[in-house]
């Protein structure tokens, strides 16, 4: 991430595994939904760029799980998710070695 970008805030929707709201990049705009689930674990946003761009790449046969399908709202909701999930992995094997 470049040192200019500012690191998105993500929160997790409870009760909706996977689903989350990240905040806008912009002031004062209202955070987004990011569904990680969708496309076959892609994801997809409610931001104009994935609902007009990343969405018709989708569509027109792109590779998922890339920059052509995936918006920075998705990007962030996935580093978010693979961080939270291996530290609670590495929680669980460092119980079981104690």
């Amino acid at each position: 991430m470049p040192s200019d970008e500012k690191r998105l805030k993500v929160k997790l929707i409870l009760g909706e595994p996977l689903r989350y709201f990240v905040e806008s990049s912009k002031e004062g705009e209202p955070d987004y939904l990011v569904d990680l689930s969708a496309y076959s674990g892609n994801g997809e946003c409610n931001c104009k760029n994935f609902v007009i761009v990343k969405q018709k790449n989708i569509k027109t046969g792109k590779p998922l799980y890339s920059t052509h399908t995936r918006c920075k709202h998705i990007k962030r909701a996935v580093e978010y998710f693979a961080n939270s999930t291996l530290k609670e992995i590495s929680h669980e094997i460092l119980k079981q070695k104690l």
